[in-house]
């Protein structure tokens, strides 16, 4: 029967039936046609479904072929065309192949079994056609675009730009294939995704290629593609990537994965560096040693937070909370870090030293146990002593930071007496801040802040260093007769200001003060003499054993002028000798001249005397004799030549030395005095005589919490076991 049977058997029956129905006195002809329209409609409803149903949709095969080639330039062939009629209608395309462009190579554009897609009939009348389901299977997708911008995958023939846009809400590839290659991005991509099961997994794609030069490989597992319509359910995804050296695992829920506005996965990273992330990862993070890492990751919006991880970096362990926020006009990094055991080494990359070599080599940490500080120790590198790596000013410059630093224990060299270590990182509109960044010293604290603004170029650098209550007796840790023979609190202040983009430069360009002062304490009598050369009372002490003597005061001023220190004052007065010195530190050459010049305060024999001077570079420093001194020893010679007995005349020593007026002498460094705990007025005259025994400083470990100085409390130690 054909479409018009059953309008034309309708028609035919209310014609010929209206006459009798008027004869025979039944209803009236308008009421019966009212009866009959939805007879009518409901026919021809059933007519257009049975059309629908039946109609070939692969007739409109050829034309479309014809369309696309048209508006795209590009030859297009379809082999069979069909559609599926749902309130979301869905167009399966078989045997599909679109040309590549002429500059683009021979391979086609599209090459594909299968092209299935859906469509939103409300969009097709808007300006974004919206698709929320495509899928390719078997088949090849190839993506060019070359230096000069263009890509082969914009298919218009007019340059003008389209007003409709097209918004792709969930992608499959069943074994199928993409291939990328971004000239303008530097990036190339080979992926291919099959249909599989696993558990909640549902798809695997594995994907190679390099980004900007750097080659990468990984394995995804996702659930059903499909299902990412609503970005509001969980979708399993298990990631594995390897970038270079640097590896990404991850494994748990993701909520749209177009943005990935929504992440909650269990994410481990290692890699040689967490420099390198930068800029893969909008994360300005530092250089350092090798690092492997894992947390959990979850995404809110804009909102990074990366909870609970912890790991180790180089030698180091590692554990905390960060967040990382996405904000205008730079984002911002906060992180809460602890360490149970830091290897100072690892340190160094932050202020441009290298990365210790075999750093990557990290130690297993057991939990719940801390390692020992001075285990492991690192050397310290050869050459100069301050770093000279220029700091990175881009990543000073592209976000902001707020992260805390605490160490229970160090791991250094033996020979450095350093305890602990707390830091506060603040970078803002780069200008970065350490304030403070604190190490347990000798028994007391070394507290510094330091402002490097990296706004211009070089860097305007300034810091302020404060050693608190250092004691004299630990600074010194491998020598167990100074440990034995001396005792007393140091303290010191330190205001450079320069510029650089190394901290080698920024030192080789300071200005400022360096001042050195403490009142009371002991010191090995050995030593003095030794300074002294003054043989008639080291002699007793080498074959009898040392001694401490006491020390009435020490002082030292430095005035820094353009990376040049000049001793100013330098005193160090004690029972037995009162040394005075001068001489130039010079910080960019890193070399020292300086001069001591002892004033024994007892007389005997076989005293060279005269002054001694220290000369060459931090790494190689000299001892050397004055001439006059070698002088005098050359006189002591030649006299014993002709009589024994004279060549003690040079080598006698009246014992010309004063005491110096310490508070005098303190006054001039009261703040460092200050550091020390003690007052300038705690230091004796030069009348006041320090024969009785001075007091001893406690150097055992404390077990609270020392008073404030300066207006900074100090920090609580653990108490002594």
């Amino acid at each position: 029967m054909t479409l018009g049977t059953p309008l034309a058997f309708c028609i035919g029956v209310t014609s010929e039936t209206a006459p009798s129905s008027r004869l025979n006195g039944e209803t009236p002809p308008t009421a019966s046609r009212k009866r009959r329209w939805p007879w009518v409609l409901g026919a021809l409803g059933v007519a257009l479904v049975i059309l629908i149903a039946l109609f070939d949709w692969n007739w409109f095969r050829g034309p479309l072929e014809r369309y696309l080639s048209k508006s795209s330039g590009r030859p297009v062939t379809i082999g069979v065309l069909d559609v599926e009629l749902a309130l979301v209608p869905r167009i399966v395309l078989t045997d599909i192949e679109i040309g590549n462009a002429p500059w683009a190579g021979d391979a086609p554009l599209v090459s594909l079994r299968e092209l299935m897609l859906s469509v939103s009939v409300p969009s097709l009348f808007t300006d974004q056609i919206v698709l929320p389901h495509l899928r390719l299977t078997e088949g090849q997708l190839n993506l060019v675009r070359d230096k000069e911008g263009r890509a082969n995958w914009k298919l218009r023939e007019s340059d003008q730009p389209s007003t409709r846009t097209v918004d792709v809400q969930s992608l499959a590839l069943n074994n199928a294939s993409l291939s990328l290659r971004d000239a303008v991005q530097n990036i190339e991509v080979n992926a291919s995704g099959v249909s599989r099961v696993e558990g909640p997994y549902e798809a695997r794609m594995t994907f190679s290629g390099r980004w900007r030069g750097s080659p990468f490989e990984g394995i995804a597992d996702t659930g059903n593609v499909l299902a990412l319509r609503e970005s509001s359910e969980p979708f399993p995804v298990r990631l594995s990537v390897r970038a270079g050296r640097t590896s990404i695992s991850a494994e748990g829920e993701m909520g749209n994965i177009r943005s990935l506005s929504r992440i909650d996965a269990k994410v481990a990273v290692s890699g040689p560096s967490l420099a390198m992330l930068y800029p893969t990862l909008p994360l300005a993070l530092p250089d350092t040693p090798p690092y492997r890492i894992t947390g959990r990751l979850v995404r809110e919006g804009d909102v990074y937070s990366y909870t609970g991880f912890s790991g180790v970096i180089g030698n180091t362990d590692l554990a905390g909370d960060a967040r990382f926020e996405r904000r205008k006009p730079r984002p911002l990094l906060t992180a809460t870090l602890k360490s149970r055991s830091l290897d100072l080494a690892d340190l160094g990359p932050l202020v441009g030293l290298p990365p210790r070599p075999g750093a990557g080599a990290a130690p297993q940490v057991a939990k719940g146990t801390a390692t020992p500080a001075k285990s492991t120790p690192a050397k310290l590198p050869s050459g100069k002593v301050f770093p000279n790596n220029d700091f990175n000013r881009e990543k000073l410059n592209v976000m902001d930071a707020d992260v805390r630093l605490n160490a229970a224990a160090l791991k250094i060299p033996e020979q450095i007496p350093l305890e602990d270590f707390h830091a506060h990182l603040k970078l803002n509109n780069g200008v970065l801040v350490l304030d403070p960044m604190n190490f347990g010293l000798a028994g007391g604290d070394l507290v510094s802040t330091i402002t490097l603004d990296a706004r211009n170029n070089p860097i305007a650098a300034k810091a302020s260093i404060d050693l608190r209550r250092v004691k004299l007796g630990e600074l010194f840790p491998t020598l167990e007769t100074a440990k034995k023979t001396s005792s007393g609190s140091l303290g010191a202040q330190i205001r450079l200001a320069g510029r650089g983009n190394s901290v080698s430069d920024m030192l080789a360009t300071a200005d400022g003060s360096i001042n050195a002062g403490m009142a009371g304490g002991r010191v090995s009598e050995l030593g003095v003499w030794l300074i002294n050369l003054h043989g008639g009372q080291l002699l007793p002490l080498l074959f009898g054993g040392d001694r401490p003597t006491q020390i009435r005061c020490g002082a030292a001023a430095f005035a820094v002028d353009d990376g040049v220190a000049t001793l100013g004052l330098f005193v160090f007065d004690t029972d037995e000798s009162n040394i005075g010195g001068s001489g130039t530190i010079n910080l960019g050459a890193e070399k020292l001249d300086i001069t001591l010049e002892p004033r024994s305060k007892k007389a005997g024999i076989l005293s060279l005397r005269g002054p001694v001077h220290i000369r060459g570079t931090f790494r190689d420093a000299d001892i050397a004799l004055s001439s006059q001194t070698i002088g005098r020893g050359a006189s002591a010679v030649a006299l014993g030549l002709l009589n024994p007995l004279l060549a003690l005349i040079p080598l006698i020593e009246t014992g010309p030395g004063q005491n110096a007026d310490c508070q005098a002498v303190l006054a001039s460094v009261s703040g460092a005095v200050k550091q020390s705990g003690k007052k300038v007025s705690d230091a004796p005259t030069a009348e006041e005589s320090t024969s009785s025994p001075a007091p001893i400083v406690d150097t055992r470990k404390r077990s609270g919490p020392p008073a404030p100085i300066v207006d900074v409390p100090a920090k609580k130690e653990p108490a002594s076991s």
